[in-house]
């Protein structure tokens, strides 16, 4: 997976499974992910595996992740 070239203030990350549904990866701080990719390509672009990336979504505390709204 590749992250932005700028830092961003919030990431959220959404992996979309074969049946339609989808499994939150990441909800929180782009700081957390930014400082933890590898470094930047030559496009401008960050990257991270998606492993990496569900381990620091364990570590965002509930109140700095994005609150899911019901339609």
């Amino acid at each position: 997976m590749t992250v932005p070239s700028f830092k961003p203030e919030h990431l959220l990350v959404l992996f979309i499974l074969k049946d339609g549904t989808t499994k939150e990866m990441y909800n929180g701080p782009g700081e957390l992910v930014w400082e933890n990719t590898g470094k930047m390509q030559k496009n401008g672009q960050r990257a991270i595996t998606l492993s990496r990336l569900s381990k620091l979504f364990e570590l965002v505390p509930e109140s700095d992740k994005l609150k899911r709204v019901a339609l």
